[in-house]
């Protein structure tokens, strides 16, 4: 892919891979073959266990590294319940989460043609749901995962710890306060 900025063109390849969460706890290595090293991912987290097929309840979270630092926010509603069962946060040590409890993944390492990761069960069935993820790399590309925070409503936030000037920004919230 590459985006013109300006006079000069900034070259980068992003892949996108589906895969379904492991059977146990432990290490998973996710990778697309001959794409390289990768500089930063974006996950994105359901709790249906295969394409085409929704799950009871609904989970959904979406995450990010930049290899250093992670951020990701989830929600989850569950179904047919009397009273109301549901929850929303965010967490800046996973890349997803199910449902705010010890069920989530976290960054292990980059890996050739990939990304490892952690996966965490608190005993409820994270295993074997569908995760995609999406896949930067590139000589021109510099990424970074943080955080900024919004104090009211309508306010002009002038982020400049980035270390550099961001051509593509990726923004995730879990309407907290």
């Amino acid at each position: 892919m590459e985006v013109h900025h300006g006079s000069y063109v900034i070259a980068f390849d992003i892949r996108i891979v589906r895969a379904q969460t492991r059977a146990t706890a432990g290490t998973q290595d996710i990778t697309v073959s001959g794409f390289g090293t990768p500089k930063a991912a974006y996950f994105i987290y359901s709790d249906a266990g295969t394409n085409a097929t929704p799950d009871n309840d609904a989970r959904y979270s979406v995450g990010m590294t930049d290899g250093t630092r992670h951020r990701c926010v989830f929600f989850k509603s569950d179904h047919n319940l009397a009273n109301t069962n549901v929850s929303r946060g965010a967490y800046t040590n996973r890349i997803f989460d199910r449902n705010g409890a010890n069920e989530n993944g976290t960054f292990n390492a980059w890996i050739t043609d990939g990304v490892r990761i952690n996966i965490v069960d608190g005993g409820s069935g994270i295993f074997q749901k569908l995760l995609t993820v999406v896949l930067f790399t590139g000589d021109d590309l510099s990424a970074r995962v943080d955080d900024v925070v919004f104090s009211t409503q309508n306010t002009l936030v002038h982020y400049t710890s980035m270390g550099f000037e961001a051509d593509l920004m990726f923004t995730i919230g879990a309407g907290k306060t």
